[in-house]
């Protein structure tokens, strides 16, 4: 459980910076929480 929560604490910072700014970090950080990210910031875009 802390370790999802801990996902989404790092997604919820990098949310507000340029996507490719927080995909670069992400990806050399930790690939798996990449992914996680990317798939939300694409829901994210459908819905606006």
């Amino acid at each position: 459980m802390a370790r999802h929560e801990d996902e989404q604490m790092i997604i919820n910072i990098l949310k507000y910076m340029k996507p490719g700014t927080a995909a670069s970090i992400l990806s050399a950080l930790n690939p798996e929480i990449a992914a996680k990210y990317m798939a939300q910031m694409g829901e994210k875009e459908e819905t606006e």
